[in-house]
């Protein structure tokens, strides 16, 4: 089983650590039961209202929550005179070590579904969170 994975988004490069199991478990729980009351409600639906489903599940705070703990395994992989430098994502004080990323939507969706992945895949069975993640990229890339 891989503990760490190197991933590139938006021109920024991460190193993702596993969650610890208790965490992980949490989310998965938190994010499956919110997609399968989505599920439920109409299986015609796209991927994309599917995950609105989902967030619409999970209230603010929790939702902001499960992103700082899946955002806080993460290090940003700084280049320093030619020379790969890794930092903590998330600061003590619950704020993101770059500035330039607490407004970039997109890379910070896309890493924590990354993590998501990365560290749930195998609750969700095969590649059914990999095809919500393709989905989502495509339509946020529009």
């Amino acid at each position: 089983m891989n503990k760490i994975k190197i991933t590139e988004i938006n021109g920024y490069k991460f190193k993702l650590k596993k969650l610890n199991a208790f965490t992980a478990s949490y989310i998965a729980v938190q994010i499956g039961f919110s997609l399968v009351g989505g599920l439920a409600q109409n299986s015609n639906q796209s991927n994309m209202d599917v995950l609105q489903k989902a967030v619409n599940g999970i209230d603010k705070n929790k939702f902001i929550a499960i992103q700082k703990d899946c955002l806080s395994s993460v290090e940003i992989i700084n280049n320093v005179n030619g020379n790969e430098m890794p930092e903590a994502l998330m600061l003590s004080n619950g704020q993101l070590s770059h500035k330039e990323l607490e407004d970039d939507f997109m890379t910070i969706m896309l890493l924590t579904l990354d993590v998501i992945m990365f560290n749930c895949e195998g609750f969700f069975g095969g590649k059914g969170l990999q095809n919500l993640t393709k989905s989502l990229q495509a339509n946020l890339s529009q």
